[in-house]
């Protein structure tokens, strides 16, 4: 995705422009660590947390949620700085200065702002802001993000923890820097329901495959190139038979296609409705049940 036309469609901060979070490492992070906060007793802080989308991300194995955020769309998640480098004022040193924000929101596009959730991570405020200043000196757009060459390093500098080595003198040179990260519950919504449905596509591509569906069959259903279909069969460990296998006797048949007209009055897709059919009739393959239908159609339409 062309990282420009992302930004053109992110938030504004409160005074900065929000780039958008396109490393998918980074999304993995901000989102674990968003699914596991908690309160003094234990509970989740995040209203936002226990239902809608991120609380469909919770359910998520670590395995879903990284083939999940390398799918996702850049603007999905968003960090800016409120304040930065030579323009912020300099209060005493406190953990509000180098606060980490996060701000849902139920549209980028309208500011539409749900719940803010003060967190503290040091390890992730490190991260957060050396992939903004990294994005936006890549892309030129440092001084609507709130950085140029002067402050970058000494914003860097400012996100680390006081230590007891600090002296007021050291603390008081440490710009303040608030990072806000916005997570646009929209499209986090679409983001899922993308994932869920490419899950779904695979896990029944797979079904065929192992259900030994052949080459014609998987190209109809699944726009399957024969390479793919083959390197599936490889590693699912189908070995390819050369010709048809013997077709089921004809009172089979009558079954299967009387099967095959209840549930095609039940189920809409084609592909649907053959792995429907395939339970019903399971010691058939699917190359033997696609056989037996598409013989039959053949016949109606001659």
């Amino acid at each position: 995705m062309n990282m420009m036309n992302s930004v053109s469609h992110t938030v504004v901060g409160s005074r900065f422009e929000a780039i958008p979070v396109t490393d998918p490492a980074l999304r993995l992070m901000v989102f674990s660590h968003l699914s596991g906060l908690r309160d003094d007793r234990g509970q989740r802080v995040s209203a936002s947390a226990t239902s809608g989308p991120i609380a469909r991300i919770r359910e998520l194995s670590v395995s879903q949620l990284t083939r999940l955020v390398n799918t996702m769309h850049a603007p999905t998640i968003a960090i800016s700085m409120r304040n930065a480098g030579k323009e912020s004022p300099q209060p005493p040193v406190s953990p509000a200065r180098n606060s980490l924000t996060y701000v849902i929101c139920d549209d980028a596009t309208t500011h539409g702002e749900i719940e803010r959730i003060r967190a503290d991570d040091p390890v992730l405020r490190v991260m957060l802001l050396s992939h903004l200043v990294g994005q936006s000196f890549e892309h030129g757009i440092q001084h609507r993000a709130g950085i140029d060459e002067d402050t970058s390093l000494n914003a860097l500098m400012g996100i680390l923890p006081v230590t007891a080595h600090d002296t007021p003198a050291t603390q008081a040179r440490r710009p303040p820097t608030p990072i806000e990260i916005r997570i646009d519950l929209a499209r986090l919504n679409c983001d899922v329901n993308r994932y869920q449905h490419l899950s779904i596509d695979e896990a029944q591509f797979n079904y065929f495959i192992k259900a030994e569906a052949s080459l014609s069959m998987m190209a109809e259903l699944f726009k399957a190139s024969g390479t793919a279909v083959r390197k599936a069969q490889m590693q699912s460990g189908i070995k390819t038979r050369v010709g048809r296998k013997c077709a089921p006797d004809e009172d089979t048949c009558l079954c299967i296609l009387e099967a095959w007209r209840i549930i095609s009055q039940e189920v809409t897709f084609q592909r649907d409705r053959f792995h429907r059919l395939h339970q019903r009739f399971g010691q058939f393959t699917m190359a033997q049940l696609y056989a037996v239908v598409n013989t039959t159609i053949r016949r109606r339409m001659s």
